[in-house]
């Protein structure tokens, strides 16, 4: 019994260690998305198309960075309910 709880751990522990690194790529995209978004807004201020293309670039924007952030409190909601090892791993180096 406690092989397999060892071993599904260490299973969600390994999926944990690759997503939130996937996942902080994925929150600065959505932020340099939404500030291009404002930026748009901003030096297309005299024409109404191109700033309505501006408040649908920033409404995703924001739609994705509450999703990103959403899934990492997700990680790290899972990570300590199972009291996962959170810490980074260390590597030895070989001395030439």
């Amino acid at each position: 019994m406690l092989e397999a709880a060892a071993k599904i751990s260490g299973v969600v522990d390994n999926f944990l260690g690759i997503i939130r690194p996937i996942t902080g790529v994925l929150v600065g995209l959505a932020l340099a998305y939404f500030i291009w978004g404002i930026t748009m807004f901003i030096l297309n201020s005299s024409d109404e198309a191109k700033r309505t293309e501006a408040k649908t670039n920033m409404t995703w924007g924001i739609i994705a960075l509450f999703v990103m952030v959403s899934l990492w409190g997700l990680a790290n909601l899972v990570s300590n309910s199972l009291q996962l090892d959170t810490s980074k791993p260390t590597v030895d180096y070989v001395k030439p």
